[in-house]
């Protein structure tokens, strides 16, 4: 079994096939596998994976009390998966898209409204987004996984919907691209940013991937810590290392001129110091002759100064 269909199963052995969640559940699977036939107001739901094609039948028959006809049919374009078709007599169809908020009937059984199978109260109970979301991935989502990234879609026939979830997923945080597949002819909801990645696993209740992941980014930023840690401390240390460099030339020109030892005591010693210790820091320098760090500043300063009144006489 490949990783992709590990974490199918896993999100499929997490799906509560009863109540409140097994109905949003069946809302996602009908808005991304169901066709509706207005005309004969009949349902049929299409999927190339029998077990969830079974537990559509399943919950549909909890939910309406009829169990839809499943047949097993090969695929026209010759693929070698088999399409799972489950069909729904009119009257049960339209008990079960108004019992999800799908379609709306006036009081003569007129349709008023057809919706995308995304019901009021989800948003306001995490346990049915999450069950939604979970119905979504199933039919139409993909997880690519690599070694130092990776990326989640969920690919739609319809503009519509997938705009509609593209919003409902970034209400969740979830930072989404839209993109449009001119060969296929389908819409697709992109999700590359890992932490996203991250959250959308995470409610899907694939714990594997989610833990796996979580473990790779702290790793990358514990690696990246590092490495800017190392960056600053190379960048800090080019810096002192010029400084010492300028420092160097100072001193040695005051020492051509003669001028070295009728410097004031202090800069004589730290002027002395340098030139036997080019290369400590000024910090280990202040360390060695008891300085505080103005004070080796200031005779840096001091240095500068008396160094290039000598230039300026040149």
């Amino acid at each position: 079994m490949s990783e992709t269909e590990r974490i199918r199963q896993e999100i499929k052995n997490s799906v509560v096939k009863q109540g409140e969640e097994a109905e949003a559940y069946l809302s996602a699977l009908i808005l991304a596998g169901g066709e509706l036939d207005i005309v004969r107001r009949t349902l049929e739901f299409i999927s190339v994976d029998g077990d969830i094609a079974t537990d559509y039948c399943r919950i549909v028959a909890s939910v309406c009390g009829a169990m839809p006809d499943l047949e097993v049919k090969k695929p026209y374009d010759g693929r070698k998966k088999q399409l799972y078709i489950a069909t729904l007599p009119q009257v049960q169809s339209e008990n079960l898209l108004s019992k999800l908020g799908i379609m709306d009937f006036d009081s003569e059984g007129n349709l008023i409204s057809l919706g995308l199978g995304v019901p009021q109260k989800i948003g306001k109970k995490d346990r049915l987004l999450s069950a939604y979301v979970k119905g979504l991935f199933l039919m139409c989502g993909r997880l690519f996984i690599y070694d130092t990234s990776c990326r989640a879609e969920l690919v739609f026939l319809s503009r519509n919907a997938c705009e509609r979830i593209k919003e409902l997923l970034e209400n969740l945080g979830l930072k989404t691209a839209l993109k449009y597949d001119e060969k296929k002819d389908s819409f697709k909801i992109v999700i590359k940013a890992r932490e996203s990645v991250l959250d959308l696993t995470a409610l899907l209740g694939a714990n594997q991937v989610y833990f796996k992941w979580f473990d790779k980014l702290i790793e990358q930023q514990e690696t990246n810590r590092v490495l800017r840690q190392a960056n600053c401390e190379a960048a800090n240390a080019d810096k002192e290392a010029m400084a010492a460099v300028k420092q160097m030339e100072d001193i040695n020109l005051i020492k051509e001129k003669g001028k070295l030892a009728s410097l004031p005591k202090g800069l004589r010693e730290f002027a002395e110091y340098r030139l036997a210790h080019p290369l400590d820091s000024l910090r280990q320098i202040a360390i060695s002759l008891n300085i505080s760090k103005s004070g080796i500043y200031h005779r840096v300063r001091k240095l500068a100064e008396i160094a290039e009144i000598i230039r300026s006489e040149r």
